[in-house]
């Protein structure tokens, strides 16, 4: 185990988007939430777009979907010390690998999977420095802030994501108006990393691959300032800033050009 205390092994540490209409996302995230982008030469795979949150950091990448039949989504990827042994313990503890582990010349050794209940993460393992967080940093504006997955049984899916990949449960709360669950399972608080918020709606026993993803959301100062600049450059927004279900926190989603929605946070949330 690496002993560099800055260095979070299971944080999130990149996301990609990934499309069949890759132009379209791009134009998508970059105008509207302000994402600048940077090339990287990839050679014979050719160039991987990158986009950079509100401080110019890098955070994630545009990617054309690895086959025609699979749907268009978004991947968060968790920063692991051993991508085989990570997905060792996945496997044995009911998951189930998407892909093999693929090698990134210089960069790491990526693997996606699927959790028992259907939620797909990817597992990252650096073969250069860490991605480290020092004991001051905060998530940049405009980042990710957290990745909903959908569950059928939250306690079953907890237990996956804090034995095998060692996260914590951060916060659970039943709404019993709204009739459904939230649990949010990370290695630091969600000030600091991007979380994992598992939903479980009471009347849904059981999602498949592609309806298991729930949404990313990403924070903003103001979600209703937000909103108003979205809809002056054209952007759908489909669910209102307000108040979220049988709670306090402002929010909103927008759709993306895949028909994803985006969920638009505020800061200071307490629900």
């Amino acid at each position: 185990m690496t002993e560099d205390s800055n260095i979070t092994w299971g944080r999130f540490c990149w996301h990609d988007q990934v499309s069949d209409a890759q132009s379209k996302a791009i134009e998508f995230y970059t105008q509207l939430m302000g994402w600048e982008l940077e090339d990287f030469d990839m050679g014979p795979q050719g160039v991987y777009r990158m986009w950079k949150a509100g401080d110019g950091s890098t955070m994630g990448g545009f990617m054309d979907k690895p086959m025609p039949e699979a749907p268009n989504f978004w991947l968060g990827f968790v920063q692991v010390e051993n991508a085989d042994e990570t997905l060792a313990r996945a496997t044995a503890n009911g998951g189930t690998a998407l892909s093999e582990v693929m090698e990134i010349p210089e960069i790491g050794r990526a693997v996606t999977i699927k959790d028992p209940q259907g939620g797909v993460i990817g597992l990252f393992q650096p073969l250069g420095e860490p991605f480290s967080t020092a004991a001051d940093w905060q998530p940049p504006a405009l980042a990710v802030c957290w990745n909903e997955l959908m569950s059928s049984d939250v306690a079953a899916s907890t237990a996956f994501y804090t034995e095998v990949l060692g996260m914590k449960l951060l916060r659970r709360t039943d709404y019993p108006e709204g009739k459904f669950t939230l649990a949010f399972v990370g290695y630091q608080d969600e000030s600091r990393e991007a979380a994992i918020e598992l939903t479980h709606n009471w009347s849904e026993n059981e999602y498949e691959l592609g309806t298991a993803f729930g949404h990313i959301a990403i924070e903003v100062d103001d979600v209703y300032e937000a909103c108003e600049k979205i809809r002056e450059r054209g952007g759908k927004i489909v669910r209102e800033a307000g108040p979220m279900k049988a709670g306090t926190t402002i929010l909103a989603f927008v759709e993306d050009p895949d028909g994803y929605r985006i969920e638009l946070l505020g800061t200071g949330r307490s629900d």
